[in-house]
């Protein structure tokens, strides 16, 4: 199912707050009530981005600041949006399958006038991705989907910027995990072909 399961999912949920979040991942003690708490007192927060640290509590996200601030993202492990603006936003696009799921959410809560805040005090543990996870179908999916993401979302005049980055990361990701190229040059070419 990959992310259309999170969308089937929501639709069964009662609760005016959905935590979406990745089998491999799990809240530390009081989180759940502290963000229903934070999402009932203020009204303009549309998604809580928690911390994510890994079990031995090294901090996977965010690595460069601290403190309570709005952000323009957050990592797709472990988050909460009212249901009310899930469902305004259109859920997950069923098309991205898995990974860069959360860059298909943030332009469209941003537009709908919600912010985005990150709460260090609420912390979510995630697995570090099994060796086995970095395969074909991740290049593939992570190289495709970061191509859709750009060409949908972001300025024209910045596409020649993040495109570029985006490829030359997965292509160094690539080498690294001794891929075939085949599966970077695959998900390049479907990421380019919804412009045809």
């Amino acid at each position: 199912l990959g992310l259309e399961g999170w969308n089937i999912g929501s639709k069964y949920a009662k609760a005016d707050i959905l935590l979406i979040s990745d089998d491999d991942s799990y809240p530390k003690r009081n989180v759940l009530s502290k963000a229903v708490e934070i999402m009932s007192k203020r009204k303009s927060v549309g998604i809580i981005a928690p911390k994510i640290v890994n079990p031995d509590n090294k901090v996977q996200w965010p690595r460069f600041f601290k403190g309570e601030r709005e952000v323009a993202g957050f990592t797709g492990s472990s988050w909460f949006i009212r249901k009310d603006l899930w469902n305004q936003i259109g859920m997950y696009p069923k098309d991205y399958f898995m990974f860069y799921n959360e860059l298909s959410i943030i332009p469209k809560v941003l537009n709908k006038k919600y912010k985005i805040i990150y709460f260090p005090e609420l912390v979510f543990v995630h697995q570090s991705p099994p060796t086995i996870r970095l395969n074909n179908q991740r290049i593939y999916l992570f190289t495709r989907n970061h191509i859709w993401n750009s060409l949908r979302f972001d300025p024209f005049f910045l596409l020649p910027i993040t495109l570029s980055y985006g490829l030359i990361e997965h292509l160094i990701k690539t080498v690294k995990m001794k891929i075939s190229i085949k599966y970077f040059l695959l998900g390049s070419y479907h990421g380019f072909k919804i412009i045809f």
